[in-house]
């Protein structure tokens, strides 16, 4: 049997009591705060009550090319196998039968009319499958992300069931579509969900280790409180639209980042380090070349998935490596460049700062220019929107 703390054995306990009770066979959500042990906790309520059906997980491109399940799977249960394929292989999957499916990362599924979603409904309403959702973001933007839960799980037959029955809405100002103002049986909507997910925050239930925050002060090069005129008799640049002017800002945000990331090298550390865009990533390149050329870097991105096991560095895109990765083993994290995304970056810090966890974890946010702001708006649990930015700004 799987060795779990007393609050993990619980959370899976009453996991199964409450989906059973809700008619859903044991199919259920665990909605665990990132670092909770939601990897093992989902091989625990496998070989507790569905033992008898392989397993299957679905998982992010960038967590199966890591191989994290096979490694857990091995360390805890050892006997047997586990098949793991990315979202992005489900047409292949659409025929499963008896078989035990983990969607780690569900909420890649919130969108009930994706092509992914429509076969992982397939999938998980097939009568012999039983069937586990693992996310600790389930529905970070408001309730009409549970839509695509709903479907999965039956109690909607659709999107459009789903908004008719439970969403507000209205003909938008600007453009032919409609605009969400609210929800509607709410007290149903609440006992709906509950019904199929059980929510676990760490906080409380385990002593982590210490994190440590440090802010590392950039040059500004790039005013982001600077009229269009200003930047372009500084910068000899204009821009057509406001997406151009942030990607502008957003790119040209600090100009020592480099000499910063340097330093923090030359502490002789293993690091994690994410980065957002592609002009970011070839700068950790150079730096980390420049510092080490012998460096054995593992990259997580849209393109390349290394296996991280032995490396001094690994460079992650926040889009791919934010999720699901298990990286315990690395006790600093660099924010080369932060996300607009509160989720994702929550996402990035649990990469380390997690159940097993024994070391204190350290972390460095780069700070200048708009990522001011943009860290500002993740302070506050909020994802950065540009355009109030401007409105706010001027």
């Amino acid at each position: 049997m799987i060795k779990l703390f007393d609050y993990q054995r619980k959370s899976i306990d009453d996991a199964y009591f409450n989906s059973i009770t809700n008619n859903h066979h044991g199919n259920t959500i665990l909605d665990f705060d990132m670092g909770y042990g939601k990897t093992v906790c989902a091989l625990a309520y496998h070989q507790k009550y569905f033992r008898d059906k392989q397993i299957l997980v679905i998982a992010p491109a960038s967590v199966r090319d890591a191989k994290v399940w096979q490694k857990e799977f091995e360390r805890f249960i050892g006997e047997g196998e586990i098949k793991v394929e990315s979202y992005a292989k489900l047409a292949q999957l659409k025929d499963t039968k008896n078989t035990f499916i983990i969607f780690d990362e569900c909420h890649a599924l919130k969108n009930p009319v994706s092509g992914r979603s429509k076969i992982a409904q397939k999938i998980a309403q097939e009568p012999t499958n039983r069937f586990v959702g693992l996310s600790g973001t389930t529905h970070p933007n408001g309730w009409y992300d549970i839509a695509g839960y709903f479907v999965l799980f039956g109690i909607s037959k659709n999107k459009t069931e789903f908004y008719r029955h439970y969403v507000e809405q209205r003909p938008a100002r600007y453009g032919k579509f409609m605009e969400i103002v609210g929800y509607k049986r709410i007290p149903q909507l609440k006992k709906e969900w509950r019904g199929i997910s059980i929510r676990r925050d760490l906080e409380g239930v385990r002593e982590l280790p210490e994190q440590i925050f440090y802010n590392v002060f950039c040059e500004t090069k790039a005013d982001p409180r600077a009229s269009d005129g200003e930047l372009r008799k500084q910068f000899g640049i204009s821009f057509e639209n406001i997406p151009q002017k942030m990607a502008y800002l957003t790119e040209n945000a600090v100009q020592d980042a480099e000499k910063q990331l340097l330093a923090l090298l030359e502490q002789g550390q293993d690091m994690v380090i994410f980065y957002r865009i592609n002009a970011e990533l070839e700068k950790i390149k150079a730096t980390i070349k420049k510092y080490n050329p012998k460096a054995k870097i593992a990259f997580v991105n849209g393109k390349q998935h290394d296996n991280t096991d032995g490396a001094n560095y690994v460079v992650a895109q926040y889009t791919a490596g934010s999720q699901g990765l298990n990286l315990q083993e690395f006790r600093y994290t660099v924010f080369f460049a932060p996300t607009y995304s509160w989720q994702d970056y929550v996402q990035a810090v649990a990469r380390t700062y997690r159940t097993g966890q024994t070391e204190k974890t350290v972390f460095y946010r780069f700070y200048g220019g708009i990522y001011d702001d943009i860290w500002a708006a993740i302070e506050q649990k909020q994802d950065f929107n540009f355009r109030a930015f401007l409105a706010t700004k001027g």
